[in-house]
């Protein structure tokens, strides 16, 4: 399943700063495929980490 139509479904499952993460995605013109992960933590201000819980989350609510 695309990421975006997972977003859009569980969107209220997400935390605040998940929320966040995902507007200021939405909001900047980021070429998704290029960036690695730290440059991706880098321009949305939050660590890597946060970054992957967020992943992990997504695919987690959408699978049960």
């Amino acid at each position: 399943m695309d990421l975006l139509i997972r977003i859009n479904r569980h969107y209220q499952e997400l935390t605040e700063q998940e929320r966040q993460m995902i507007t200021a995605l939405q909001q900047v013109d980021l070429t998704w495929g290029s960036l690695t992960s730290n440059e991706l933590a880098k321009k949305l201000y939050v660590s890597r980490a946060s970054i992957f819980r967020m992943l992990k989350k997504l695919e987690e609510i959408t699978v049960n």
